[in-house]
This record gives structure tokens, sequence and C-alpha cells, in this order.
């Protein structure tokens, strides 16, 4: 290799080391200058954490005007905290809230210092002032959108959260916070925060006030957090009178409402940490109570319902049969009503505990409150059906004892006719409470009723018979052609009305339960058979039930049998004690036939009864229709008979028969003289009440007709065609 090779390589040597020195100078620097640039940005940043020129709640525009409703409200002003410009809803909430929690914390230092375990009587009005104060200020945030079940509880919580994040926000502002009189477009928003108020006409309220909006409400639990996390860095500001820190968390955490009991507070700090020891957002002494009340509702709750539903089983014993085991239905509807009522008092002062004594708050609060109002609007719903149907059973037996009256069926129409009623108002009335309960968990107004139109919608186009219905039941219980109790024909049907309701009535036929719809029962022909008459012994209205009998009497009856068929169905009639109201009568009808018709008007509620009175008077009936038949005979003798003989015939005759202490001959004469026999008639009069010892009585008299003709040689001739006959090679 040559000199100038040599020296070649020696001259790329060199730079390629000046090269990478280069790089290695270049890199050096690059990074030292990156390092100083985020020193400085660091430097930057550390100096825009550090608060500068703050603005102090003291300094800012509105405080003299905050120090004067401060005093305001400790001089015991018991005006409203919301107003109708931002700048004073603003200033009097702020300030409401201070004084109160101010109230908070001295009511609590001086448990420690007071004696005795009850608050005093100039506690006990710092109490209510602070509890005054509290509600009226929270009267400021707008809840309007959330349920009524859990806007009140809600509101509090927020407005204890909105204190403390006015508690920085105010003490911490790099500006001045000028707060208008009247913004425009009816809001204005707090600067650098998510607080914002808006004007809004209240219920009750003729001029419209500013209030922090929904969207402040939505947010306050974030926003909280936020200054929980910033504030723990910084020292509070002992120059701020208004400052009211961990108002919220001493809320949340403690026993009783804005102030714990007294006794509570008289607890030694040990224990009262232990009591306090935060679980989530309630303390333990909280949450063990809180359970103590369920554990305590719901039993109560359970054991009411299921006696209540006991009252619809049946005896366990199977040899009773399907018998309910009370005797009266108006004692059991007492009884479930007495069982359901006290749930709906005992959720409310359950939840009451639970909210304002016990103190739980947050999302359970929520929950409990959504749980209780729901168990409570059902079980008052429940309460108000059951009490109306108690009323409807028993009212009939107050206005019955009002009428001074005994009578079982006069009960059962009362009752026909004021159980439909109470059940019709008890049925609104429980719709009126489920409305309130939609409205308090949430739903709108407008939803409910638009739900509330489909029923009706419903009824117009596919329950148009119904409505015809109860039209028809209302014209029948007005006009009251038929009452309960009643025996009458509907259309083909034969029976007695059993109920009479508001869509149908229930007629008991004899092989049957039939209900018509009213409409029909007005369209068609009633035969009612009832007669309402007045007792005049115990001046009660009883129903008469009309038996009516058409019998065809015997031929050959002459006037007098006729006459003494009715009279003796007269007395008949006159000596049942079921029979009010009778009357007996014959005609002759155009084919010649005698026509017997008996009326009885009897006091009947059943079948049996009807059956059994009208098959024993038919029976009766023609048991005289019969005896009085065979009180007139027909004796015939021989036509060759002596003279002297047939002048005897009466004496004869009458001498059997009289020998019967229970009859008399009343009529014997001849009738009659025919080619082969000389008839004679006898009438006779019965004083024997039992059909049978009649009969018996006719038997012996026959008898005694045949063997006295056979002593004195009077032959009874046989029939006509008999003689013919002897005489017929």
């Amino acid at each position: 290799m040559g000199s100038g090779d040599i020296r070649y390589l020696l001259k790329r040597s060199l730079i390629g080391v000046l090269t990478l020195l280069s790089l290695w100078i270049g890199f050096n620097l690059s990074a030292g200058q990156g390092q100083a640039r985020e020193a400085t940005i660091t430097e930057q940043r550390q100096a825009e954490s550090v608060p500068t020129g703050e603005i102090k709640l003291k300094d800012q525009p509105f405080y003299a005007e905050l120090e004067a409703w401060r005093q305001t409200w400790e001089s015991g002003f018991l005006g409203q905290v919301v107003d109708t410009n931002p700048r004073l809803s603003l200033i009097k909430f702020y300030s409401a809230m201070a004084r109160a929690g101010q109230l908070m914390v001295s009511l609590e230092q001086q448990a420690q210092n007071e004696p005795g375990w009850g608050w005093s009587e100039e506690s006990q009005q710092k109490i209510e002032e602070a509890e005054r104060l509290f509600r009226s200020a929270t009267q400021t945030i707008d809840a309007s959108e959330l349920p009524e079940s859990i806007r009140i509880n809600t509101k509090e919580e927020a407005a204890l959260k909105l204190k403390e994040i006015l508690d920085y926000v105010l003490d911490h502002s790099d500006e001045p916070i000028e707060i208008p009189t009247n913004p425009e477009n009816g809001f204005w928003r707090l600067p650098n925060s998510t607080i914002a108020m808006a004007s809004k006409l209240q219920e009750n309220a003729d001029i419209p006030y500013y209030q922090f909006t929904q969207r402040t409400l939505d947010n306050i639990d974030n926003a909280y957090n936020y200054i929980l996390e910033i504030r723990g860095k910084r020292e509070p500001n002992a120059d701020n009178l208004f400052l009211t820190p961990q108002i919220y968390s001493t809320y949340t955490y403690s026993f009783g409402y804005l102030v714990p009991p007294k006794f509570y507070l008289k607890f030694p700090q040990n224990i009262l940490d232990i009591l306090e020891f935060p679980l989530g957002e309630q303390s333990l002494l909280q949450i063990a109570l809180g359970l103590v009340v369920i554990g305590a509702f719901t039993p109560i709750t359970a054991f009411l319902v299921y006696n209540y539903l006991d009252t619809y089983r049946y005896t366990k014993n199977p040899s009773q049969g399907r018998r309910n085991r009370f005797l009266k239905q108006s004692n059991t509807a007492w009884k479930r009503f007495i069982l359901i009522a006290p749930i709906a008092p005992l959720a409310l002062i359950s939840i009451d505990l639970i909210d304002n004594q016990i103190n739980i708050t947050s999302w359970w609060l929520r929950k409990l409150d959504f749980c209780f109002d729901l168990l409570t609007y059902i079980a008052f719903g429940a309460t108000i059906i059951l009490l109306f149907e108690a009323l409807g059973r028993t009212s009939s037996y107050w206005v019955l004892n009002f009428l001074r009256s005994t009578s079982d069926l006069e009960r059962k129409r009362i009752q026909n006719v004021l159980l439909p009623v109470c059940r019709f108002l008890g049925a609104m009335t429980a719709v009126i409470v489920i409305y309130q309960l939609l409205l308090r968990l949430g739903m709108p107004s407008s939803t409910i009723l638009a739900f509330s139109a489909v029923p009706g919608l419903a009824i117009g186009l596919g329950a148009s018979k119904l409505l015809g219905n109860i039209f028809a039941g209302i014209s029948i219980q007005s006009d009251r052609p038929i009452r309960v109790g009643e025996f009458c024909q509907v259309g083909d049907k034969l029976g007695f009305v059993k109920r009479i309701g508001l869509r149908s009535i229930e007629l008991e036929t004899l092989s049957a339960n039939v209900t018509i719809p009213n409409n029909k029962v007005d369209d068609t022909t009633i035969v009612n058979y009832t007669r309402r008459t007045l007792c005049s012994q115990t001046g009660e209205r009883q129903p008469l039930q009309s038996i009516e009998y058409q019998l065809t009497l015997p031929d050959g009856l002459i006037i007098g049998q006729l006459n003494g068929i009715t009279q003796r169905c007269s007395d008949y009639l006159n000596g049942l004690e079921s029979v009010s109201t009778h009357s007996s009568s014959y005609d002759e009808r155009s084919n010649g036939e005698i026509k017997l018709t008996v009326l009885a008007e009897v006091r009947i509620s059943s079948w049996e009864d009807y059956l059994s009175i009208k098959q024993e008077i038919l029976s009766d009936i023609k048991l005289i229709i019969a005896v009085v038949g065979n009180l007139k005979q027909s004796i015939g003798i021989a036509r060759d008979t002596p003279l002297s003989k047939i002048d005897r015939v009466p004496e004869l005759i009458a001498k059997v028969v009289n020998c019967d202490a229970n009859l008399n001959l009343s009529v014997c004469r001849l009738s009659s003289i025919s080619d082969y026999s000389i008839d004679f008639i006898i009438l006779m009069e019965s004083s024997y009440e039992e059909v049978g010892d009649f009969f018996s009585a006719l038997a012996r008299v026959n008898r005694g007709i045949i063997d006295s003709f056979a002593a004195n040689d009077i032959e009874i001739p046989l029939p006509t065609s008999v003689e013919i006959q002897k005489f017929i090679p």
C-alpha cells in the first residue's frame, strides 16, 4: 500500500470520528434542552396548581348582603328562602343553610355541657329553628321531575351537599362573582361550575321563582365528590363565618334528623366512633336499626295477611262439610277489614322511623321509600274496599234495627240494594288511591289519563251490553217490579228471586239457579205471584206468594154439595198457619164442566216450602171433594117392594146413619122410580176430621143398610141390564 492510500484512510477515519463526536454532542444538547423544557412546564404546572389570587367569600361583592341575611335569619325571620331573582335565592339559600348548620354544631356542643338526657326548652326552640330554615332552603331546589315518593328526601340530601359545594366555590373564586337580579332568558349559571338557576312558576304561586335547576340536582353527586377530593388538600378558611364543613357526612352518619337525640350525643366518643362506623353511606348503628324495623314490620305484615287469607278457607274437619267457619258474613267482612287496616299505618310508621329517626339516606332510602310507598297505597286501597264491603253487609242490619224488624228476607232485600252501591264506591275510591300511587311513583298524569282512557274506549266499543245491563238494573231497582224473595215468572222461567244485581238477576227455579241479564228482564213480561202486605201484628211487610188451583169437579154434584166443597175448602185453609188469605169458588164452563178455583196466599221463600205447601193443599182439597161427593148416596130397592116397606126405608136408613155420632142424616127422600127399582137419595153430614175415619164410617153405614134391608126383606135390585138377562132364554 502506498503513502497516498494511507493518508486517504487516515483522513476518512478522522472524518468519521468527528462525525460521531458531533452526533453525541448534539444528542446530549437536545436531551438537556428537553429536560429543561419539561422542568419548565412542570414548574409552570406546579405554579398553576398553587392558589394564587383567589378571592375569598368576604371579598365577594355580595358579601355585605349575605351578612345582612345571616343576621336576618338569626333574628328569627320566618320569610321564605326562594325568591324572584337568582341573587336573592342564592344568597338566602346559602345564609339559611349556614345558619342551620351553625345551630346544629352549637347544639351538639351544648349537649355535652347541658345536664339531663333530654333537650331543654331553649334547645328545642333552636332545633325547630334549624329544621324550619333547612326545609325552607330545600324549596330552592327544583325536584319536580323526580317521583314524589323520593322527592323530599332527595332535595334534603342535595341541599346539604350543595351547601358544601358552595362553601368551596364561593371561597375559592378566581374572579368576583356577580350575581344578577334579572338575567336574560330567566337562566343564570354560577361561573366555573355546574350550578345553575332558572325561573319557574311553582305550585300555588302567582309569580315565577328562581330555583336550582333539575340538571344541577342531577350533577350534584359528581360535583360533591369532586369537591371532597380537592378540599382535602387545603386547610379550611377560618375567617369564613358561613363555612359548615362536613355538614352532609355529619347528617348522613348520625342517628336522628338534623340534630341527634341528646342522650345519643352524650355517649363517649369511642362508643360514637363504633356506632358511626361507616358502611358505605350509612353507619353501623343505622344499618342495625333499619334491619330491626324491617325485621319487625315483615313478620307482623305476614301474620296479618296470612290470617286475612285464612278467612277464605273452609273448616278443616271433613265431617262438617264445606261450611264457612263464621256464622255471619258481616262478621267475616269486618274481620278482614281489621286484619288489613293496620298494614298501611305500620308501613307509614316504619318509613318514618327509617327516614326521620334512623336517618337512612342516599340509594337505600330511595329504594325503601319506593317499596313502602307501594305497600302503603296498595294496603290502603285494599282497606277501603274491605271497609265498604263490611259497611254494605252490616248496614242492612242497621237499617233493619231502625225499622224495628226481624225479617231476614227484608234484610236480604236491603242488602241487595246497599251492597252493590258500597262496592261501587269502594272500587272508585280504590281507583283514586291507585292513581295517587302512580303519581307518587313518578308516572306523569297525562300518561295515567291516557291509560285510563283505554278502559273507557273498551267499554264504549265492546261493553255496550254491560252498560245496557247496568242501566236496566238501575231501572229494575227503581221501579221494583220484582224484589228479592218474591216468586215470579220472568219470560218462561218460574222461581224465586235470589239476587238483583247491577248486571243480572238470579232466579232460583225448581231445577237450577238461572242468571238472567237485566236488559232481558226489562224487555220481557214479568208475572209476579207475590203480594206485598203489611202484617198487622208485627208491622212488617211480608211477601205473600199466590198459589192457584183449577180443579174439575165430578159430575152429578148438587148445589148443596158444591157449596159444601167451597165451604169446607175455606174452613180448611183458615186452619193453616202458612196461609194468609184465600178464596174458593166454582163456576160452570161452556162445555158444562164445573171448575173449582182455589187461591191461597202463603208465606214461603224456597222451592222446598212451595212444593210442600202446594202438594199438601192440593191433596187435602181433593180429599174434601171426595168426602163431599160421598156424603150423597143413592140407594135403590126392588120395584115390586110393598108400599109398607117402602115407607119404612127412610126410617131404616136414618137408624143406621144416626148410630154413628159423627154422622147425621139430613135428607132421605124418594128421588126416582124406574122400571125395575125405586131409588132413594141420601144426604149426610159428617164431623169427621180425618178422611180415613170418614170412609171407614161410610163403609159401616153401607154395611148397616145392607143388613137392615136384609132383615126387613127389602131387596136391592141388580142393574137393569142384569134383570133383562134373567129373562132371556
